[in-house]
């Protein structure tokens, strides 16, 4: 892809940076917080109930459900990143254009998870007999197949649903009709 195809390809999906670092921020002060005072609360009881509970744990609860809606935020941006890159990476896999159709690319992508899965297996060992380095090569390898394997599994959710979601929706239309013509013959 050149330059040009390039950024006629980033026009296509809108991310607001500056929202999503934002959110990422936002989510690591909470994530700090909650492990300052948590160290506050540690081994630390409470009688609630007659039941002998950490508050530890009741920090933990209340820190999930405060940071509930960031994460949700989160989760909205960096779906439309996600999205970015699967397309990014995709397309430099050979047969996977968007002219294809979901049906072969679903193929496509099941074969490449496959071959993902058998050159990891072999390949993972080989950095771990490395002495300084091996650990972290083998971790780093590990993340990088790991990011591919989510990237296909991702794209072969898309086409799935790009196949079924015309189907599904008739299915349903159908089903209300029938529906309708029960509960009007009672």
């Amino acid at each position: 892809m050149g330059d040009n195809n390039d950024k006629e390809f980033l026009d296509e999906f809108d991310i607001d940076v500056k929202r999503l670092i934002k959110h990422l921020v936002q989510f690591i002060v909470i994530i700090i917080l909650f492990n300052i005072l948590s160290t506050f609360f540690r081994g630390k009881t409470i009688l609630l109930f007659e039941e002998i509970i950490s508050l530890e744990i009741i920090l933990l609860i209340l820190f999930g459900l405060l940071s509930l809606p960031l994460v949700g935020r989160l989760v909205a941006d960096t779906r439309i990143l996600i999205a970015l890159l699967s397309s990014f990476i995709i397309k430099r896999f050979p047969g996977m254009t968007q002219e294809v159709h979901p049906l072969i690319r679903i193929f496509r992508d099941i074969v490449y998870i496959i071959i993902l899965f058998l050159v990891s297996v072999p390949a993972i060992p080989l950095f771990s007999q490395y002495m300084v380095f091996g650990y972290h090569v083998t971790h780093i390898v590990s993340l990088l197949l790991l990011a591919l394997l989510v990237v296909f599994l991702y794209d072969l959710s898309k086409n799935i649903f790009q196949l079924t979601h015309g189907h599904l929706k008739e299915a349903a239309a159908h089903f209300l009709k029938i529906m309708d013509k029960l509960n009007k013959k009672k």
